[in-house]
């Protein structure tokens, strides 16, 4: 699986410092996962310009170096567009009652970016866009099944 990714931090040391953990994925994961586009930005108007023209597998964002309740709408905004994949935050604080909203603002993990090794990163990456497949075969599956049974139902009606 090739993975297309973007990583969105307005703090340029701390950008590199997980391109750097991103682009170590690729030295020591098998041929069947490997990151084979990285887009980063600092804004997240760039971010939503992007994934406006752009497929992606995952963001990453690291709320770090911003304060999440003045981009509360932004992070809202970028979920909605993007709402067919995951998106991982990253995170210094290792206090959960800091990251209590990490949810409602649409991120669907959360890393202390303290921890991180490559392999885990990998990992969480892969498994977010697993869930995500799995997620959109599910609504798939299920919106076919209500379709199928809306036009037996119409077609019963007529019949009677």
């Amino acid at each position: 699986m090739n993975i297309n990714l973007m990583v969105l931090d307005n703090n340029p040391a701390s950008r590199e410092a997980i391109i750097t953990l991103i682009n170590s994925i690729n030295n020591f994961s098998d041929d069947e996962y490997g990151i084979s586009s990285l887009y980063d930005t600092d804004n997240f108007r760039d971010a939503v310009d992007y994934i406006s023209r752009n497929t992606l597998d995952i963001i990453i964002v690291n709320i770090s170096s911003i304060n999440l309740e003045r981009y509360k709408e932004d992070c809202i905004q970028l979920r909605s567009i993007y709402s067919y994949a995951p998106i991982l935050a990253l995170s210094e604080s290792p206090n959960p009652t800091d990251l209590k909203n990490f949810d409602y603002v649409g991120f669907d993990d959360i890393l202390d970016i303290n921890l991180i090794t490559p392999r885990m990163l990998l990992r969480v990456i892969v498994s977010g866009i697993q869930r995500s497949i799995n997620y959109h075969s599910f609504h798939t599956s299920n919106q076919r099944k209500l379709i199928s049974s809306s036009l037996l139902e119409l077609l019963l009606d007529k019949k009677i």
